[in-house]
């Protein structure tokens, strides 16, 4: 199985829209099987007001149950996969898709398929 692979996304993208919410926290539930330990994701804000966060939280409180959520305006925190709407230079991922974040996320689950398939000594074409 894999180890921790946490995801960066950009709150100020995500909170535009609550049926675009729901279905970004599906596809993180999908997400959460590529982890071994407690499947992580790390909201950055800019200039989101901590009304609308707490907002998001009770809004979104049993999708993100079995997740671990870290929401920072500190750009500091590492992670493997950074999906953002538009580049910004900074240095705290691994990889980092820009574009849409359901797109990003679908490449997530086949970087980690590949990477899976690659752990357990597959050959790959």
């Amino acid at each position: 199985m894999l180890a921790q692979r946490p995801i960066g996304i950009i709150l100020d993208d995500l909170i535009k829209d609550i049926d675009f919410e729901k279905k970004v926290l599906e596809k993180l539930k999908e997400c959460c099987k590529f982890s071994t330990y407690a499947f992580r994701v790390v909201f950055y804000h800019d200039v989101v007001p901590p009304k609308e966060i707490k907002a998001f939280i009770k809004r979104n409180t049993e999708s993100l149950f079995n997740i671990h959520v870290d929401i920072t305006k500190q750009y500091n925190t590492r992670v493997f996969f950074l999906i953002r709407s538009y580049y910004k230079s900074i240095n705290n991922y691994r990889y980092m898709y820009v574009g849409n974040i359901l797109d990003g996320l679908n490449q997530y689950i086949t970087l980690m398929q590949y990477i899976k398939q690659k752990e357990n000594g597959r050959r790959i074409y």
